[in-house]
């Protein structure tokens, strides 16, 4: 009998002291939810703040890439501009020989014995050129239309009869008649 008194007893205390333990385990657990609330909060800033300094880092970065490919099309551009002066100026000395081959009797080169017209437009296309360079246009398009240009030029001028001694007159013969 003192067994049965005694969990009887132990019964009884027990269904004082249980709901209380079950009020204090809510309790903590609140507190812990709280808790737990909080350290996500700050988690979230902290991740946010990261974040921001990530995308300041970034900045820098993009600029950096930019600059990268800027030079970068500035050497191709460089290297497209120097092969193309190199095959101009080996263009322009082949001509000269075969000028030079043509005409073995004859000092100094071409432009000694084109007349004015033939200059003008010489100087025009060369000028033409320059522009086409500076605009990046391949070699083949502005021989094409430098071509077009200067055979357009040539047939003005050859057509304008307020130019007739400008067709007979090279730049040797008009120094010669000053002289």
């Amino acid at each position: 009998m003192s067994l049965d008194i005694f969990m009887s007893t132990l019964a009884r205390a027990f269904s004082y002291v249980l709901p209380i333990v079950g009020v204090i385990a809510l309790i903590y657990l609140i507190l812990f939810l709280k808790q737990l609330i909080e350290t996500l909060k700050q988690v979230s800033k902290t991740l946010d703040t990261a974040n921001d300094q990530l995308k300041k880092l970034d900045a820098p970065l993009k600029t950096a890439e930019n600059i990268s490919t800027t030079v970068d099309e500035v050497n191709q551009s460089a290297k497209e501009a120097f092969v193309s002066v190199m095959s101009s100026l080996s263009e322009n000395v082949q001509n000269a020989k075969e000028w030079k081959e043509k005409n073995p009797n004859l000092k100094g080169n071409q432009r000694d014995y084109a007349d004015i017209r033939q200059l003008l437009v010489l100087c025009n296309i060369e000028n033409l050129n320059a522009i086409m360079i500076n605009d990046n246009i391949p070699q083949s398009i502005r021989i094409e239309k430098l071509n077009k240009v200067a055979i357009q030029q040539l047939e003005i001028l050859e057509n304008n009869k307020n130019l007739e001694e400008l067709k007979t007159n090279s730049i040797k013969q008009i120094d010669t008649k000053q002289k």
